[in-house]
């Protein structure tokens, strides 16, 4: 005998302790259900994808006492199946991954997928890592890059990189690491932040921040295989006025590549990212100005980037501009770009 599958949640697969009901029908244990529509701020069922019309959960008591009578009869199979839970999640994972591969709606099924990873614990998510479910959607992302993929299909991938940018991936998980840096990943990463939608872009440039921090990153080889318009992206982020989540994080993960790659200096100076730094300059204060400053420090290091400096007709009246009432990190970088 086994706890029988409608007392388990559908979020975190565990037997349910207090279950409630939503507007959908679907019942949940309340915790997983509320850090679903509270904590992640969702609007629609993770069970079934419809929309939750009101944010009223109804006790289900009738299914509370079910579980208890259940508990009380099995006392003894309680125990072995709790036992069993990562076995159960196991099971579970590698369900929803197959029927996602078959398919030819994914999005659901990412969506799906999604919603139980994000609102399981930890344990949940190493399984998730364990059963092969980060190069199942890498194999969804990369499915972009072909000329005849539809919308469809593009929904997916941007419901995939944000459910990848959630799973914590560690230096020792190689073969992980290594689907990440793969070409088609990063192409079709490359591609998500051209053509992604806000959270898309976020993410993609936050699995970029992770693949930078692996020891095994070649930023430079990665470049070479990406050309400017990768640096077009993030710069075109950068500049974006209503994406300001996206654009801090477009600088910082601008930093990390030049700090290791002089060879990306020069493609971004080619790409227009002094015109496009010079342009934002004026109109930024406080951490963001100091971040601007150092990658204009970084790209007049070479002399293609102090030539386009000195072109653009407000390059050197901006740069000088922010040496008063910013701070003193800005004015030091300030005066070390002047000075090259």
């Amino acid at each position: 005998m086994k706890f029988p599958d409608h007392f388990r949640c559908p979020i975190s697969l565990e037997v349910m302790e207090d279950p409630v009901t939503i507007s959908t029908g679907v019942t949940y244990e309340r915790s997983s259900i509320e850090r679903w529509v509270h904590g992640y701020k969702k609007k629609t069922c993770p069970a079934t994808m419809q929309p939750i019309e009101t944010a009223e959960m109804t006790p289900n008591h009738t299914l509370k006492r079910l579980i208890s009578a259940w508990r009380n009869e099995n006392p003894s199979r309680d125990c072995e199946v709790d036992g069993k839970g990562k076995n159960r999640a196991e099971d579970m994972l590698l369900g929803v991954l197959r029927e996602m591969d078959r398919s030819p709606f994914k999005v659901n099924w990412v969506r799906k997928i999604r919603a139980m990873v994000e609102s399981g614990d930890d344990d949940l998510k190493m399984e998730f890592k364990k059963v092969g479910g980060i190069e199942a959607l890498v194999e969804i992302m990369v499915q972009i890059l072909d000329d005849g993929s539809g919308f469809g299909l593009f929904r997916a991938a941007e419901e995939a990189v944000g459910l990848i940018d959630r799973v914590p991936v560690f230096d020792f998980e190689e073969g992980i690491i290594e689907v990440l840096m793969g070409t088609e990943c990063v192409n079709s990463l490359s591609i998500l932040l051209r053509r992604g939608g806000g959270e898309a872009r976020v993410s993609a440039i936050s699995i970029f921040s992770k693949i930078s921090r692996f020891d095994r990153c070649n930023w430079k080889l990665m470049v070479e295989k990406q050309g400017i318009d990768f640096f077009k992206s993030l710069f075109e982020i950068v500049s974006d006025e209503f994406s300001t989540t996206a654009g801090r994080r477009a600088l910082d993960l601008l930093t990390e590549i030049f700090s290791v790659s002089k060879k990306s200096r020069v493609k971004a100076v080619e790409s227009g990212g002094i015109f496009t730094l010079v342009e934002i300059l004026p109109d930024s204060g406080g951490s963001r100005c100091e971040k601007i400053l150092r990658l204009l420090k970084f790209l007049c290091e070479c002399s293609d980037g102090r030539m386009a400096l000195a072109d653009h007709g407000m390059g050197i009246a901006a740069v000088a501009k922010t040496m008063r009432n910013v701070s003193p990190a800005a004015t030091r970088a300030a005066v070390k770009i002047l000075w090259l």
